[in-house]
């Protein structure tokens, strides 16, 4: 027999030691009685509803004068008074807004010519330095350097010819410094920086400020001539050799020998050997800056740049018979 109120499961067999599963206990439900719209009760549900969404918005108008603070309370006439805190949030959104239209007025104003100027400079900079990392790098790969070597400073001094910034070679030349450290390492852009990098900064200078040949020839050597020294004594610390002092005494065997086979007895001295070296080295760089200048002068004004620096006679007068009919 089943219990009353209690309805029997689907399942007819336990699945625990053969034991029946009992039943479920049916909750009670009271009916549900609906009536017409016109019926008392209708009206008071309508009159409990019309109660709570007063309440709610009287109590939601407490809350936002709370909200206000003291400088909120209910002024003459019964208004409410703005609070300081709301009008201090929309100004800021007033001035958001504000900044908003600015910033977006200025991006799509067009570029004023100083900033066309600056954007030309720096693109030209960053393509001829890349020309002079290319040439270096091929040079350097390919055993081309004493060929190519007349050819590397002149980027660099086409940079200085084409901008108005003094800074523009240094930059070139940092920027191809750069590029080498990432193609060759640290050694082989360390070596143009010296080699051709001084120098090429002198020279395009030079060619900017319209300096005469008494000038700018001699600051050019000297900066070979110290970029250079500067080079053996890098080399010498990357090899933990000392090259000058290797140089010098295979320079001073050299100069015995021959001295032996001429018939002399005379040794040359280390001292003596040094100051011919460093004066060889000195004439080198002068013979090769002057051939630089020269070469770039007609180099530039073949291009159309305006050269400040008076020629020499000899090629002035070449020049001269080479632009007559």
């Amino acid at each position: 027999m089943t219990p009353l109120n209690v309805v029997p499961t689907p399942c007819t067999r336990g699945w625990r030691s053969g034991t029946r599963p009992r039943g479920r206990r049916v909750p009670r439900t009271r009916p549900v009685h609906f009536t017409r719209p016109g019926n008392s009760s209708n009206r008071g549900l309508a009159d409990h509803r019309d109660s709570d969404s007063s309440s709610s918005r009287s109590r939601s108008l407490d809350d936002g004068r709370d909200e206000e603070g003291p400088g909120g309370s209910a002024a003459q006439g019964g208004a409410v008074s703005p609070s300081p805190y709301s009008s201090d949030r929309l100004q800021q959104a007033v001035d958001s807004l504000r900044e908003q239209s600015q910033s977006s007025e200025r991006a799509s104003a067009p570029p004023t010519p100083a900033e066309r100027r600056e954007v030309k400079r720096v693109i030209e900079t960053a393509m001829l330095a890349a020309v002079t990392g290319l040439a270096y790098t091929l040079s350097t790969l390919l055993k081309l350097e004493g060929y190519l070597s007349y050819c590397l400073p002149l980027p660099v001094t086409l940079s200085a010819m084409r901008s108005e910034d003094s800074s523009t070679p240094v930059q070139c030349v940092v920027v191809a410094f750069l590029l080498l450290f990432i193609l060759l390492g640290p050694v082989r852009a360390v070596t143009y920086v010296l080699v051709y990098g001084l120098l090429s900064i002198a020279l395009g200078v030079s060619f900017k400020m319209g300096l005469p040949w008494a000038v700018s020839v001699p600051l050019g050597a000297m900066a070979r001539l110290t970029g250079q020294w500067m080079y053996i004594s890098v080399t010498s610390w990357v090899t933990n050799e000392n090259l000058l002092e290797l140089l010098i005494s295979n320079a001073q065997t050299l100069l015995d020998n021959m001295s032996a086979w001429m018939g002399g007895a005379s040794s040359s001295s280390f001292n003596g050997v040094f100051i011919t070296l460093v004066s060889m080295l000195a004439v080198n760089a002068v013979f090769y800056t002057y051939m630089m200048t020269m070469l770039y002068t007609v180099i530039l004004q073949s291009m159309g740049y305006v050269v400040l620096q008076p020629l020499p006679r000899f090629l002035d007068r070449m020049m001269a018979n080479r632009a007559a009919p």
